[in-house]
């Protein structure tokens, strides 16, 4: 191919490649605000509806029965 053609093509690429990352994170830190919002407010509740620490998921799966 034309080197100046593989520039452009690889700069493109480059560029698409960054537009796509950038969205992903964008999403990512949505949906960790709504989980930390989410958790907050069952929080203020005062009503814990999934145990946590390091057993969590043990409590949880004897809850389960």
């Amino acid at each position: 191919m034309i080197p100046e053609r593989d520039y452009f093509l690889a700069k493109a690429e480059t560029r698409r490649r960054q537009e796509e990352a950038e969205a992903a994170r964008l999403v990512r830190e949505a949906r960790r605000e709504d989980a930390a919002r989410r958790r907050e407010q069952a929080g203020e509740d005062g009503e814990s509806r999934s145990p946590t620490g390091a057993l969590g998921w043990l409590r949880r799966l004897a809850g389960a029965r």
